[in-house]
């Protein structure tokens, strides 16, 4: 359980980036999320982290951390 990978770490594709119970990170740009929460990497690239308010369908608001894997430039 917990980060695998840290913000501007190479991966490649199907690497796991963290593992969780529940949804506390959400799945950005180019990342998925597997059946038990946790969330992998589609492409090779470098991992970002990222931070933000998310509204919830009762209009609450809930903070949250994206995680996105960034295309190897």
């Amino acid at each position: 359980m917990g980060i695998k990978k840290n913000h501007g770490q190479p991966v490649k594709p199907g690497q796991i980036l963290l593992r969780q119970r529940g949804t506390r990170y959400i799945p950005g740009v180019n990342v998925s999320r597997a059946k038990d929460d946790t969330l992998y990497s589609k492409i090779e690239g470098v991992v970002q982290y990222s931070k933000g308010k998310k509204t919830r369908f009762n209009s609450k608001v809930r903070y949250a951390t994206w995680v996105k894997v960034l295309p190897k430039s």
